[in-house]
């Protein structure tokens, strides 16, 4: 397995600190993360059990250190993250989507940042343009734009 160009270019620019990656797969986002940053913590979280072994193998295979792979429900709740990644689930629907950007968005620390890689034609541009992002508090930057893809990027307060 070789990460993408989306899940390096992510990766390089949001290395550093405790990570999370939102519905992790079998994943190119977790490994790219860890690779780059192997001194921290990297939670990957997804709710199919089979993606999380294919995460965890994929991790060991490639010696990247750090990698914890986890069902949402047991990522503990004071954990915070510096940075967070995901090509998230766009088609489970708008309503569950949104409601789990919400739970793991706010709980990045100050001066904390995510890192959304979305497809133009699977809503990247309604997630950012139409402002559903920023209208939850969470302005949003398009880092960079590839392959049909869109990195979206997101920096908390520095203050919280």
């Amino acid at each position: 397995m070789v990460p993408r160009t989306g899940s390096r270019t992510t990766a390089d620019r949001l290395c550093g600190g405790t990570s999370l990656d939102i519905g992790c797969g079998y994943g190119p986002l977790t490994v790219a993360v860890a690779g780059a940053s192997p001194d921290s913590t990297h939670w990957a979280v997804d709710v199919n059990d089979h993606a999380l072994e294919h995460c965890r193998r994929n991790a060991e295979r490639l010696g990247v250190r750090g990698v914890r792979c986890a069902r949402p429900e047991h990522v503990p709740d004071d954990v915070r993250f510096d940075f967070i990644v995901s090509n998230p689930a766009i088609r489970i629907g708008k309503p569950q989507l949104h409601a789990m950007l919400r739970h793991w968005l706010d709980r990045l620390v100050p001066g904390g940042k995510a890192g959304l890689v979305v497809h133009k034609h699977l809503g990247a541009d309604s997630l950012q343009r139409r402002r559903w992002l920023g209208e939850q508090g969470w302005p949003t930057e398009r880092y960079a734009s590839q392959t049909g893809f869109r990195i979206l990027c997101r920096t908390t307060a520095q203050d919280g």
